[in-house]
């Protein structure tokens, strides 16, 4: 009996001793400019700070990190300066940041985060962070940048619980950025479009960022919030791709035919320059206006929008996955409307469809296109889509020689269309272009995807029936 006493306190001796010698390891963070955030709490090894980095899949191949303690101090370092350097944890110290060829006081002691962030001089990734799009110019900024940035705190109103009678409110606290600390213009409307393709237009009134994790949200000081937006578009041109739609049914209301010319993938820059370098061109001597297109700058989702005059939010197209809009279109208000396209159907939408083969083997399909527009140029609407400048663009940039060279040949099945079109003309375009390494590409919130050129004009036999 004696013995199974004398057991008894050693095993409770020790299961005491455990307890007490458990302590609670506070994991730190890694986030900013990588696709993947985590959170780090294993203390078994030493954490090989450049090899976990890179599991992390960095975003920018130049960028810095930003180290901060739970005290308050901060170190940031070069991330090519990461071999030999480790994260070690120690009961004393918490996470500690250790290297033999940093300066000592680079040690920093209780790490609770370490942020990832691009180079100043690194180009922009507009697929992460937010972008503010001005007259003439991009200001993106990262979501690392955004981290290491001096921010303010606040509490709001997450929700609200009851139970027995007894209601509490969940506050929530977040990291916020006055709005106009981004914005070095005077304004009076911002366009911001957020990730479920919806347009919200807002003037000053007290917005500020907030950083919800990977997300950011919008918020005024009346508790208005806009969530998960993907871009702001600082004084927006009045015109919008989904103008098509309002024009063309204010004329066919009054039995005016409508024809829309729709040139995929043409920006407002590229128009720009075919004006300046090549003046005599027809489309260089229209008054184009600047419009805005939707998010995203891709095909189906700038089309929809332009034949139903919605945001991507209601027509239920947000990319090249949906091809039937959510939503009733021109073609829903006219008796056998006509569309002359390339090979491949865009939308599902009823209409008199004509899809054009490249039966001159040159690569594109706007000869056919052409071709095939001027034998129904007739009814009451018609819109003819060209897919050469899109495709040129892709390959070769949107400034390259054989771009350029598809701008001036689609010039001319323009002029001669339009020419030949007895009502009113819409043209435009469903997109802009960027410039990468391979050619050309969009689909981005950025000046050069999301600005294409717009006019309504008279076609060339209107006066005469009319």
């Amino acid at each position: 009996m004696k013995y199974k006493i004398v057991l008894v306190i050693i095993i409770v001796g020790v299961l005491f001793s455990a307890c007490q010698n458990e302590t609670i390891i506070d994991p730190f963070e890694v986030k900013g400019d990588i696709e993947i955030w985590q959170s780090i709490d294993d203390t078994r090894e030493p954490v090989k700070l450049n090899l976990m980095i890179d599991s992390l899949k960095p975003i920018y191949d130049d960028y810095d990190l930003v180290i901060n303690s739970r005290d308050g101090f901060s170190v940031k370092l070069a991330g090519d300066s990461l071999l030999g350097t480790t994260i070690e944890y120690a009961p004393t110290s918490g996470w500690m940041f250790t290297s033999d060829h940093h300066p000592v006081n680079s040690r920093v002691k209780w790490i609770s985060e370490i942020v990832v962030v691009k180079k100043p001089d690194s180009e922009a990734n507009f697929a992460s962070g937010i972008n503010f799009i001005s007259e003439n110019e991009n200001n993106h900024w990262s979501l690392g940048q955004l981290l290491s940035m001096n921010y303010s705190m606040r509490y709001h109103l997450d929700g609200t619980t009851e139970q027995e009678g007894n209601a509490i409110d969940v506050m929530k606290k977040v990291k916020y950025f006055s709005l106009d600390s981004f914005i070095d213009e005077d304004y009076q409307w911002l366009l911001v479009m957020d990730a479920s393709g919806e347009h919200h237009y807002i003037s000053k009134s007290n917005y500020a960022i907030e950083l919800q994790s990977r997300r950011l949200d919008l918020r005024n000081d009346k508790g208005e919030v806009i969530e998960d937006i993907v871009g702001i578009i600082v004084n927006p041109p009045r015109n919008t791709v989904m103008d098509n739609y309002h024009d063309a049914m204010n004329y066919l209301e009054k039995d005016i035919p409508v024809m829309t010319v729709f040139l995929d993938g043409f920006s407002f820059d590229q128009w720009q320059y075919m004006k300046e370098e090549y003046p005599k061109l027809y489309m260089s001597n229209l008054d184009f206006m600047k419009a805005t297109t939707v998010f995203k700058p891709v095909t189906n989702a700038g089309f929809a929008a332009m034949i139903s005059g919605k945001v991507p939010a209601d027509t239920g197209i947000m990319d090249r996955s949906v091809r039937r809009p959510e939503c009733k279109t021109i073609y829903n208000n006219v008796n056998d409307g006509i569309l002359v396209d390339g090979l491949v159907k865009i939308l599902d939408i009823p209409c008199q469809l004509y899809l054009e083969n490249d039966d001159d083997q040159d690569g594109y399909t706007d000869y056919e296109t052409f071709t095939q527009g001027m034998k129904v140029l007739e009814g009451e609407y018609i819109l003819i889509h060209f897919n050469g400048i899109d495709d040129a663009g892709h390959d070769y940039g949107p400034f390259g020689e054989e771009t350029i060279t598809k701008m001036i040949e689609v010039d001319y099945y323009l002029e001669e269309l339009v020419s030949n079109w007895h009502g009113k003309v819409v043209i435009l375009a469903d997109h802009g272009m960027h410039k990468t390494d391979e050619g050309g590409d969009h689909g981005e919130f950025r000046l050069e995807d999301m600005m294409v050129p717009y006019i309504l004009i008279n076609g060339g036999q209107y006066e005469q029936t009319n």
